[in-house]
Parts: C-alpha cells; structure tokens; sequence
C-alpha cells in the first residue's frame, strides 16, 4: 500500500524552523542579474503556489542555480524538501507571504504529479482599486486586464549608449474604465512587435493581461508599470483572466447600447529620443535667468553642484495610511522609540521620501534644485530601490550617503519642469524633471549659454550711468586758531558761532575749497543746507 506523504500548505511555513516537506508548482521563475552588469545572473528567483492556491517566494545561490540549472521550469510541479526558511524583507514584495525558502546544493529536489489549483492565484484589480492604491501610496503588487483601445509609438531612449525603450497605452476593463499603462525594454518590445503584425481589424480585438505590476503617478495621475523582475505580459492567450474577460465582454456586447464607444487609437511608429534631443530640446536659461522664472514652464539649466543644502537631510518618512510626514519621538511611558504621524499618531507602516536639495553654480549665479528619488538614483547611476534600503538603513538623514557626498564639484544638465502645482513651492528649490552629466550634452549646453553667460557678466560691470554730474559744494572755510585748539570742539559748537556759507554753484572750480590749503582735520565742517 502506498504511503501518503503530508505535505505542510505554503501559508503556514515559518522560519521557526526548516524541517518542512512542500509539494508545489513553479507560478514565475526569473533569474536576478546585477544592476551594472545584466549578462551575469546572481541567483534564481520563483513564486511557487501548492494546491490550495497559497504562494510562496523562494530563491537560491549563485552555486545552487548553477548546480539545479533549467530544473525549476515554470508549470512544473515537484517536491521540495531541506531548504531554509528566512524573512521576506525584500523592497518588492511580489507576494505578500511573511517568509522565504532559500533552496541550496543540500535541499531535496523531486518530481511530482500534476494537480489542479483550487482557488484563482491571480489579483486582478479594477481601475477604481488602482485610484485607491495612488491615493494611498501602496505598494502592493497587482495585475490588470483589458482591452487595448489606445497606444503610442514605443520610444527608444539613447543614454551613454544604453537604449531604454518605453511604451505607453491605455487598456479599458470591464466596467468601462481606461487604465494607463506603461512597459519597459523587453516587454515594451514584445507588446510592440505583438500589435504591429496584426491588420487593423485584429489591432481591435486585442486583450493584454500584466501579472505582477505596480501602481506608480505619472504626470499627476496613476498609472501601472511593469517590475524590474516578476512582471508577466500575456496577449491574446489561454490564461484564466483574459477568458474571464473576454467572456464578461461577450455578454456586455450583447447588452450594450449602439452609442458605446469601441473605437481605438494604436501607432505602431518608434520614436527614437537620445539625450541630446532631450535636453536641447527645451529653452537653456543660465541660473540667474533661472532665478527669475515665475511662470509654469519647462526649461534646462546647467551647472556644477557647490554644495548640499542641508536643511532636513536626505530623506523622511511618510504614513502608509494617510501619506502626511512621520517622525520619531522617544516614548517615556515604554522608554521606546515610536513612529509618530501628524494625524494617526502612532503607526507602524512607513515608507521613505527621498528629497535632496543641490545648490548649483554658474557664471551669473546660484540656484537650489530639488531632486526626488528617481532623478537622484539617475543622477548617482543607481536604482530607486537601491535608495530607498539606504535609507531603512540609515537611521539620521543628516548623514549623507558617500555617493551623495561625491557630487560635490560635478557638473550636471536638469529639465526643470514648473508646473502650477510646484510654483507654490519655488522658495525651495526648482524642482528636477531629469538630470544628466554626459559631455556631449554639457559641450552643447555651454556653446547655446556662453554667450548669455559674458553678456551676464557685462551687465554687471557696467556703469550704472556714465553721465557726468554736477555737484554743489558747500563751501568750507578754515578754523580759526581757537577753533582748532578747543578739544571740546563739535559741529554744534561752530554751528552756533557760525553761519554757513552759500553752497558753490559750479563744482568744477580750480579754486581750493575754503581758500587755503590747511590739513583736513582744521577744518570747520558747516551744516549742509538742502539743495
């Protein structure tokens, strides 16, 4: 008789300890690579889900990814066994599971029979659960489901020789409602290349479902974007949510009234933008010109960073729950250190704000620049993320990070871009839309300002008026004898012993004043009369 072998339900693995035995299929596998050098991956990463449809993260090694190799393919089920169990404190939590199984060279690895999932292991969301995780700074992971009814020409982005390409597009749930979209690099291209083999009839039937992405704002309003690593983009396949959509949009077709908008806008075009198209694109203001921009605008600036305005450090931390500032007060009563916030008092749930002010130097001047976290990972050449675990584990923003401290003396080209909103806020700085320090760009930017620059540096060398002037004189006479040995001599004093004499008229007299040449202290100073 065959043994029936107990298997632990992934939701209940802890790091209490790691004598578990698990049967589970692998959902997502994807192999991390390091950020300055994609071609060499670091470890292998999987999200598994048993039976009951619960998840788990899971990772190994460098060494154990190269010992299992392809074992791990995606749809696979095994038995695993004599693994570890650790926390999940990664910065993107694709699952929300407490812990994580680290797999090494000892753990057991064995095929096992296929199973059907019990429960649904997606988290599709609708465009008004979008709105409420913008509203609320979330940064839970989710999926979406549409129709493709709007989409712009994918744009290839050249920077240091690096292409980055990027696609927009809106896809419209079920409700009615048009998500905003964005994918990146490979899954840009695959969307792209996707649609542009399609004729137009076929462009208006297409669904595209994104497993694992995040909410992020785009120019003020939110839209979702594919993960580093995790993310999934399914077009037009056999995948639960895109037959659940498509079924529900059968049976609304049928209900629909004859005025229902179906029409679409799809530009299959690229659009090559490099740097240099960027940043000289836009109006070049020196910073004294810069200083004086009262109107919502965009333009660029250039300059060499002088120093770090250190006003609140580098970072804050905000509310999970209400996104107001929180800080950190000593509590008597427990002798702890609590996380206070300006209207949930105590809380838990916080998340980092990076905020660093720059003080940059031209010829004509200095203005303070605002960067946030994504201009200033792209100004240091590293990742949001990379950021965001230095500040977790910083515990005073006051202490600048080595890499932030090396700016000093560097020169940079920003877009500024002064909205409404930020011109309320330009005492602080001018707020940084992008930042770049490739020469070809600065070389370009110093030949449109220098003019500017000597013409600045003219102005304020220059005469107020060359004019000459006529002055009137009063005229000066000499003390007398008394008047010049009297120690208790004062103005008063003469004033009273004296009158004044009519003022010279004509101050270019060849006359000395007062007659005679006697040493300046001698002299009596009379009362000025107004001219």
């Amino acid at each position: 008789m065959a043994t029936v072998e107990n298997f632990t339900p992934l939701n209940l693995i802890t790091d209490q300890t790691n004598d578990w035995k698990i049967c589970i299929r692998v959902h997502i596998n994807w192999r991390k690579t390091y950020w300055k050098n994609p071609n060499n991956a670091s470890s292998l990463e999987m999200i598994l889900v048993d039976q009951q449809g619960f998840k788990i993260r899971a990772t190994t090694d460098k060494q154990a990814m190269t010992f299992f190799g392809d074992t791990f393919k995606e749809g696979e089920h095994f038995v695993l066994s004599n693994f570890r169990v650790g926390k999940h404190d990664d910065d993107v939590k694709l699952i929300q599971h407490e812990f994580k199984i680290h797999l090494t060279r000892t753990s057991i690895v064995r095929k096992s029979p296929a199973f059907v999932i019990e429960r649904d292991v997606f988290r599709v969301v609708s465009y008004d659960d979008i709105c409420q995780m913008w509203r609320s700074k979330s940064n839970d992971i989710v999926d979406v489901v549409g129709k493709l009814v709007e989409m712009h020409p994918i744009r290839v982005t050249r920077s240091k020789g690096v292409d980055t390409k990027s696609l927009e597009f809106q896809l419209k749930d079920n409700s009615g409602q048009k998500i905003r979209c964005a994918l990146w690099n490979g899954h840009a291209t695959h969307l792209h290349e996707y649609v542009s083999a399609l004729d137009d009839a076929m462009k208006a039937k297409v669904v595209v479902f994104i497993h694992n992405c995040k909410v992020k704002e785009w120019d003020g309003a939110p839209q979702v974007s594919n993960l580093l690593w995790g993310t999934r983009v399914y077009i037009n396949e056999a995948v639960a949510p895109i037959e659940l959509y498509n079924s529900e949009l059968a049976a609304n077709q049928d209900n629909a009234n004859v005025g229902d908008d179906n029409s679409t806008a799809i530009s299959i075009g690229v659009n090559l933008t490099t740097n240099m198209d960027k940043f000289t694109k836009p109006t070049p203001y020196v910073l004294e010109e810069a200083s004086l921009i009262s109107e919502a605008s965009t333009f660029v600036i250039r300059g060499t960073v002088l120093s770090i305005v250190e006003t609140d450090g580098w970072y804050s931390y905000k509310c999970c729950i209400c996104n107001n500032k929180v800080t950190k007060k000593f509590c008597v009563d427990t002798e702890t250190v609590i996380l206070d916030c300006v209207k949930c008092n105590e809380v838990e749930d916080v998340y980092p704000m990076i905020r660093l002010t720059l003080r940059l130097g031209d010829k004509t001047g200095n203005v303070d620049c605002v960067l946030f976290d994504s201009q200033l990972a792209n100004m240091l050449n590293k990742s949001v993320n990379w950021l965001n675990t230095r500040a977790k584990n910083c515990e005073d923003p006051s202490i600048y990070p080595a890499e932030i401290q090396q700016l000093k003396h560097k020169k940079f080209a920003f877009i500024i871009k002064l909205t409404t909103k930020n011109l309320e806020f330009l005492n602080s700085g001018l707020t940084v839309n992008d930042v770049t320090d490739e020469l070809e760009v600065l070389n370009a930017l110093d030949d449109k300002l220098r003019v500017k620059e000597d013409e600045y540096l003219m102005l304020d060398s220059t005469p107020v008026s060359t004019t000459p002037v006529t002055l009137k004189v009063p005229k000066v006479e000499p003390l007398s004898d008394v008047e010049a040995n009297n120690s208790s001599w004062t103005p008063s004093t003469v004033d009273n012993k004296r009158k004044s004499e009519s003022p010279i008229e004509d101050g270019n007299s060849d006359t000395p004043v007062g007659g005679t040449a006697r040493a300046i202290e001698t002299l009596k100073i009379p009362r000025l009369e107004e001219f």
